[in-house]
């Protein structure tokens, strides 16, 4: 539960992003933003693994560019379902959903810092070998 409720504070923190910097991603009130957020993240956790899944060919074919049109895919259909979450077309929706694949890189791969284990300590390997 953790989990999601991060992800979905990032997630809309980079749908708000998206609105600012992208021409053609508006949100008209706050509820229309987090209901559009809501039903994003939802998209994300439910319906992105299994659309990667379905599409491996494709993505592997381009080189992973694939995923771009994917997320485009569900910030349009999150645009859809929810009124005062607007996305104006294609291209909009692929800028938007390469701010949201930014996010999700950064989550994911952490910028290359080591993640601290569950009791918050870091993990560091220690060799015993006598020629050190």
């Amino acid at each position: 539960m953790r989990g999601f409720v991060l992800r979905f504070i990032v997630t809309g923190i980079a749908v708000v992003v998206a609105a600012q910097l992208i021409p053609g991603v508006t949100i008209d009130s706050f509820a229309a933003g987090m209901a559009g957020v809501l039903v994003l993240a939802v998209l994300n956790a439910v319906l992105r693994p299994l659309l990667y899944l379905l599409s491996a060919p494709f993505i592997v074919v381009t080189l992973g560019l694939f995923m771009i049109v994917i997320n485009a895919f569900l910030l349009y259909v999150a645009s859809v379902l929810v009124k005062g979450f607007h996305v104006a077309g294609f291209w909009p929706a692929v800028g938007g959903g390469r701010v949201d694949q930014s996010r999700q890189h950064d989550r994911e791969y952490g910028r290359g810092r080591p993640r601290p284990r569950a009791g918050g300590h870091v993990s560091v390997p220690v060799t015993k070998d006598p020629a050190y």
